[in-house]
């Protein structure tokens, strides 16, 4: 009856959103590579806006392809010298210098690897005295601004040796401090991911390792690191290749999922510090040679869902795995998205992947690096029609980077959460814009972004299916509002009950301090009165004045 059920559960779910949700668009996008690809980044040099591609490879020239937003792209690596500064494993893109441009960092394999900065038509090689001096077999990397001095800093996973982190000192320069912050581990060091796990404002780091070595966690405290492998529960142990994380049971913290040769790792985030191996009762525990991972709502249904790339190279007992999407039920359990002979279940032999919405069409896509096979490029065909919210945190020239920032999407009691990373997957890097599934919900009560310097931005009553570039700057923006405060004032405040406003407003909301709308009042009205059995604290209160957005801070005491 068990297999009954299942069997009825994975045609359900193929019958739902087709065989085929995805679409092989390799060719029609001009983008066919046949080579040893390890990482797949996704960039955005010249700043336009779409996700262009980024591939390391190892017998032959790096690729890189620029979109022009529709998912066509052409070939311009060749007039850099990035093709010719590997063979590189994984490659790293962020505005280190704070000058409003992505340079890249080239982790490369057994020679000595580099780093460029962006000077808008081309690169410059800037590794002679930039601190960086490293020789030895890369496996993967990330950007992450680990000691909150608003400057990315570098991380390197190396095969045999320490790992290496380089503090960015400024105007591209580094020292490496790997050992001094606890972040030197050696061993058969693969993927690596940085992230908040304990939600305390500061990456900590997710280290996976080969060989049947523990993996690690690193947390953060405050520019040191401290290993909680063991008492964190995050310590499992495998044949390790990848890792991401996302929020897949939407209680509000990361979850990791780890590739690995044999049984893949599920690790649900109990929000308490500890984790939880749940792979095998999600039923996630795929038994292939996993390499590239990702995280994405393909169906844009709210809900998480997951790609795993395979080496299919490796046997298994004799039977091949290849590549497959599971699609998030939302009771903790994933099934098969598609047909084995789906084109996104592809057969080739997998390393890095990557996603992004690569044709802007509101749905996310996939790009998986293929070794010694054509590279594929996959198209989301998923007609669901859900809604969506894209939202690109950009900081502006000279300012803190962004890397790190914590967006939480709030719709009606529901907070969607996800960060701004740089590396990940195995050997590669996601799309820095970050995709919100909304289900039915066509608008977004409000958009929060927690900035590692402690910094807080809100943005309220949001349009679905739409990008949004946030901060909200003149000429590089949607047509956002920007909430300000006018001579308007709200009194008594701190308040028991009810709030009165010295000029009349109107549609009047109340959101709580972490962004979740509490209660509204349409029409104009010169007071509002707060719902019975609001928690006393600190709400924001958003009203209009003419066209103008009104944001008032207030408190609220028991009666």
């Amino acid at each position: 009856m068990r297999l009954l059920i299942s069997f009825c559960c994975l045609c359900i779910g193929w019958s739902l959103r087709g065989q085929e949700p995805f679409r092989d668009a390799t060719r029609d996008a001009g983008i066919e590579v046949v080579a040893r690809v390890r990482g797949v980044s996704v960039c955005d040099p010249n700043g336009d806006g779409h996700p262009d591609l980024f591939l390391s490879v190892l017998d032959g020239p790096n690729r890189l392809f620029q979109n022009d937003g529709r998912a066509h792209f052409t070939e311009v690596g060749h007039r850099t010298p990035l093709a010719t500064a590997g063979p590189t494993q994984t490659t790293l893109w962020a505005d280190l210098d704070q000058d409003g441009d992505q340079d890249v960092v080239l982790g490369n394999r057994d020679v000595p690897s580099r780093i460029f900065r962006n000077d808008g038509t081309t690169f410059t090689d800037v590794t002679p005295g930039s601190g960086i001096e490293l020789d030895a077999r890369i496996q993967s990397g990330v950007l992450l601004d680990f000691d909150g001095d608003g400057r990315p800093d570098i991380y390197f996973t190396c095969l045999g040796s320490p790992n290496r982190l380089y503090r960015n000192l400024g105007n591209l320069t580094f020292v490496e401090v790997g050992g001094a912050a606890g972040a030197a581990q050696s061993g058969l060091s693969m993927g690596s991911l940085a992230f908040d796990y304990d939600l305390d404002g500061d990456p900590d780091l997710y280290l996976v390792r080969d060989g049947l070595q523990t993996n690690v966690l690193l947390r953060n405290d405050g520019g040191t690191f401290t290993d909680v492998s063991e008492a964190s529960g995050a310590g499992v142990v495998g044949d390790g290749m990848g890792v991401d994380a996302a929020d897949y049971d939407l209680d509000g913290d990361f979850d990791l999922y780890i590739t690995n040769l044999y049984e893949n790792f599920l690790l649900e985030n109990q929000g308490d510090g500890t984790f939880r191996e749940v792979g095998f009762g999600s039923r996630t525990n795929d038994l292939g040679m996993g390499w590239g991972t990702a995280f994405l709502d393909f169906d844009n249904d709210g809900l998480p869902d997951l790609y795993v790339a395979n080496e299919t190279g490796f046997t298994i007992g004799g039977e091949r795995f290849n590549n497959v999407l599971y699609r998030n039920v939302g009771d903790g359990t994933f099934i098969p998205a598609a047909l084995p002979t789906a084109a996104i279940n592809s057969a080739r032999s997998a390393y890095g992947t990557a996603t992004a919405d690569f044709n802007g069409d509101g749905l996310p896509d996939l790009f998986v690096g293929n070794s010694g096979q054509g590279s594929q490029l996959f198209l989301n065909a998923t007609d669901a029609g859900n809604h969506w919210l894209a939202v690109s945190v950009v900081a502006e020239v000279g300012e803190p980077t962004a890397l790190g920032t914590r967006i939480t999407c709030w719709v009606g009691s529901q907070a969607y959460v996800a960060e701004v990373r740089a590396g990940g997957s195995f050997a590669s890097q996601h799309n820095g814009t970050v995709h919100f599934g909304l289900g039915s919900a066509a608008r977004v009560d409000s958009l929060v972004l927690d900035w590692p310097s402690g910094r807080r931005d809100r943005y309220y009553d949001l349009a679905a299916d739409r990008k949004y570039r946030l901060p909200a700057t003149a000429g590089k923006t949607t047509s956002l509002p920007v909430a300000f405060r006018p001579s308007v004032g709200v009194y008594p405040n701190p308040t028991s009950g009810r709030l009165n406003f010295t000029v009349p407003l109107r549609d009047v909301r109340v959101y709580s301090a972490t962004g979740q709308l509490i209660n509204t009042q349409a029409g104009e009205h010169a007071h509002f009165d707060l719902p019975e059995g609001t928690a006393p604290g600190i709400y924001h209160l958003v009203g209009f004045r003419g066209m103008h957005p009104i944001v008032l801070t207030i408190s609220y005491r028991f009666p």
